[in-house]
């Protein structure tokens, strides 16, 4: 599996627009990379990998939430290996992953909502999945951003 991770281009402006920095976007892209070369429990910021529905490529890990309160409950759960895989946060990134390209990342879904926007996946979501399967198909294109 090639461990290569792209960034829509067009999410990493919409990111930016959002407020994140160039160096957060780095930083989150590097450690997915970094979060799917090992076990899934065993990084801080990521947690319960939902691989995609049957006949679908587009897949959704938790994220660190953005709450601080959250997030302080995130990060002792972490420290606490009972806990630990049963980490769970309303703030998600939305990827694709092809064996022969690596993993696509299209979006971050904030907290509050993302259970939400996830649940209407089929049609909310309808244009993500083209992506991921175009990824997922015919591999990166010249306006990913890696």
């Amino acid at each position: 599996m090639s461990n290569a991770v792209f960034v829509l281009a067009q999410t990493y402006s919409a990111l930016l627009e959002r407020g994140f920095t160039e160096e957060i976007v780095e930083t989150i892209r590097d450690e997915f990379q970094y979060y799917k070369s090992g076990n899934e429990f065993d990084h801080e910021w990521f947690c319960h990998d939902r691989g995609a529905d049957p006949g679908s490529y587009l897949s959704h890990v938790h994220l660190i939430p953005s709450n601080p309160e959250d997030e302080a409950t995130w990060l002792a759960d972490f420290e606490n290996k009972h806990k630990r895989r049963h980490r769970s946060s309303d703030r998600y990134v939305l990827y694709a992953s092809d064996p022969r390209h690596g993993y696509l990342i299209i979006d971050i879904l904030d907290d509050p909502g993302a259970h939400e926007v996830w649940k209407q996946r089929r049609t909310k979501l309808a244009g993500y999945e083209l992506a991921a399967t175009d990824f997922c198909t015919f591999g990166p294109k010249p306006d990913l951003h890696r």
